[in-house]
This record gives C-alpha cells, structure tokens and sequence, in this order.
C-alpha cells in the first residue's frame, strides 16, 4: 500500500547548507577515527618504553580532548540536520573555543584560523533559514 507523500512544513535545506553539515559530520567522523587511531599508536608506544614518559599522559589528556570535540562537533551537525537552534550555537563556540586553545598551543600557527572560515560559511548557510530552526 501507497501512502500520501510526506510533505516537510520547512523549506528545503539549501545546497550550501546541505554540503556544510555533511562536510562537517564526515570531518568530525574523522576525527573520532583519527583520534581512536593515535590512542591506539600511543597506547603501543607506551608499552614498549621501559620508563613511563609523561608526555605520552600529556598525549593522552590531548587526544582525550579532541576526541570530545569531535563528538560534540558531531552532535553539533546533527542538531543543525534537525532545525535546531542549539546545533549551530554548539558548532559556532566549539569552533571558537578550538581556535582560541589552538591560537594559545601555536601562537605562530596560522592554520587555527581556519574555524573562523568555517563559522562564517555556517553562519552564512544558516542565518538566511534562521527562522527555520527552532530554539
């Protein structure tokens, strides 16, 4: 049996904002796979080292923290998938909040400017269906 067609009460999503959040969810699925990826390499250094390094409990405090991140960023996209307001707020200050500590790690880095980019091109896609996406 054939229904009726399931009609959306929300305008489409756009190309530019549909091609942002999946860039967004598969750079944070990235991420989470990196970072599970380093853990596993780090763990391995650690066992062949006779003495216990502290940088390698500083390596895991970073790595513990990044995989955060990418799971927030992660949630973050879906919120914005869903019409949700707290979805773009989450990705617009984790995005600054990760340049700000990148900026404070490398202060003669420039790649930590790059969230700024990509908060713009979020707040743009965004901000024209602002009225779309509920509190």
């Amino acid at each position: 049996m054939i229904g009726p067609p399931i009609v959306s009460d929300r305008p489409p999503r756009g190309p530019l904002l549909t091609v942002l959040l999946l860039l967004v969810t598969g750079g944070s699925l990235f991420g989470i796979a990196s970072t599970i990826l380093f853990f596993s390499a780090l763990h391995r250094v650690a066992e062949r080292q006779i003495d216990p390094v502290q940088n390698v409990a500083h390596a895991k405090k970073i790595l513990t923290v990044m995989l955060l991140a990418s799971v927030v960023r992660l949630v973050c996209a879906g919120g914005m998938w869903m019409w949700k307001q707290w979805g773009v707020f989450g990705y617009v200050g984790l995005a600054m909040l990760q340049m700000f500590l990148e900026s404070r790690l490398y202060p003669h880095h420039q790649y930590s400017y790059g969230h700024l980019v990509w908060v713009v091109l979020v707040l743009a896609a965004a901000l024209p269906k602002w009225s779309q996406f509920e509190a």
